[in-house]
């Protein structure tokens, strides 16, 4: 058996190029030295009740990625009234949702009823949670474990080495 995945699909990385953009206007510009945990929590408060980017569109594939084809990204339909910090971060999300369903599409799977999303970003941003539910319709939940990646691989690897007979009695 084998677990099909999408690797290198991008999302917080490339969200971090953003980030880092920041930080350096904070730097560079006004000579503060900001805290990226600190421009994260921010960006996600000024997106939390927002419903659109403003018009803008993102494509946040800063590096060579097998998810979606391109090693470069954008930001296109820029005017004097939607050009805002939290329209930039909303479009980046919108993005991002996107490039989550395009990867499902890609596994040609028929029905899920739910979807889990685990890590670091999808954990801590409400609002991407609620646009990749928006995108696919159906519940998104949190992983109920932190290092939900790791307890994974940890059950699969009992299974294949035969400590246990299933995933479900691994899980048990």
């Amino acid at each position: 058996k084998f677990l099909n995945t999408v690797t290198h699909n991008p999302a917080g990385r490339s969200l971090n190029v953003i980030v880092n953009f920041l930080l350096e206007v904070g730097r560079e510009l006004f000579g503060v030295a900001g805290d990226s945990e600190k421009v994260w929590l921010k960006l996600n408060h000024l997106v939390e009740n927002k419903t659109d980017s403003g018009g803008l569109h993102a494509r946040i594939s800063f590096f060579k990625n097998n998810a979606t084809g391109f090693s470069n990204g954008y930001l296109q339909a820029i005017s004097e009234q939607n050009f805002t910090v939290e329209n930039f971060f909303y479009a980046a999300l919108e993005d991002m949702s996107k490039n989550f369903l395009n990867a499902y599409k890609r596994f040609k799977i028929k029905s899920v009823n739910k979807i889990i999303v685990s890590g670091g970003l999808a954990g801590k941003s409400l609002k991407l949670q609620q646009l990749i539910k928006k995108r696919f319709d159906i519940p998104v939940l949190l992983a109920p474990y932190r290092e939900e990646t790791l307890i994974g691989l940890f059950l699969l690897s009992s299974v294949h080495s035969g400590l246990q007979k299933t995933v479900s009695s691994a899980m048990e």
